[in-house]
């Protein structure tokens, strides 16, 4: 999984990962387009968008989650197995 921290012009800072459009534009999985690799905004450390004016978003995987910390506790409270970083299931082939 491709991850990037991007300082917008304007001052935001923003925490993204790369995923494909199947689930989020596209919901077919036999659509051409859903393999399609996207940037969306996402972190499980810490919000994912932060304003210039300090403001601070929090989103998993493009959804946005809420603008307090407390949704980071929860995801990680209800969370079980491993994260698919370290989950061999979701390793990729080259």
């Amino acid at each position: 999984m491709m991850e990037k921290v991007v300082k917008t012009t304007d001052g935001s800072t923003l925490h993204i990962v790369q995923t494909t459009r199947l689930g989020h534009d596209v919901m077919d999985k036999k659509d051409p387009k859903a393999k399609e690799k996207i940037w969306v905004l996402h972190s499980t450390e810490g919000p994912a968008l932060i304003t210039p004016n300090n403001k601070k978003e929090y989103y998993f995987f493009g959804i946005y989650q809420g603008n307090n910390s407390e949704v980071l506790k929860d995801l990680k409270r209800h969370h079980t197995g491993l994260p698919p970083a370290k989950n061999p299931l979701f390793k990729t082939r080259l």
